[in-house]
């Protein structure tokens, strides 16, 4: 069993360096572009997390081919932080307190911990891997 983790394409967000998440946002042209020379392998199962930005990933990766969406492969959501940067944040209490010390612990206000992302990710990537076929998928960082 082949298991393909692929990064989604750029986005505007990821442009500007801002924390994207739970933001639903397309790739970027200039995303679109570096995915439309990329060379993907065959696989027999296809999944992304459901996000816009995977969704258009797995279908230039892979033109016409079937996709599940599974919403537990979804970013972090980064609650107060969401579509903001360092440098508009810097001097806020609250990520201070999120970026200071153990930060895969500490949650982001109104949004999940780096760790609660992680298992909720792992979770789906076992269900992924139990089925024992081939299998691309498009997530996030």
């Amino acid at each position: 069993m082949r298991l393909l983790l692929l990064r989604h394409g750029a986005t505007e967000a990821t442009e500007r360096h801002l924390y994207c998440g739970s933001t639903d946002l397309p790739l970027s042209e200039a995303g679109r572009q570096a995915l439309r020379q990329l060379c993907c392998p065959k696989m027999e199962r296809h999944c992304t997390s459901g996000m816009a930005r995977t969704n258009e990933t797995m279908q230039l990766c892979y033109p016409g081919v079937a996709y599940e969406r599974i919403p537990a492969l979804r970013e972090m959501d980064f609650g107060q932080f969401e579509m903001k940067d360092y440098l508009t944040l810097r001097q806020d209490a609250a990520y201070q307190a999120w970026i200071t010390g153990d930060n895969a612990a500490n949650c982001c206000p109104g949004g999940e911990s780096g760790n609660q992302a992680l298992r909720r990710a792992m979770e789906a990537l076992g269900q992924i891997v139990e089925a024992g076929r081939d299998c691309a998928v498009v997530t996030h960082g």
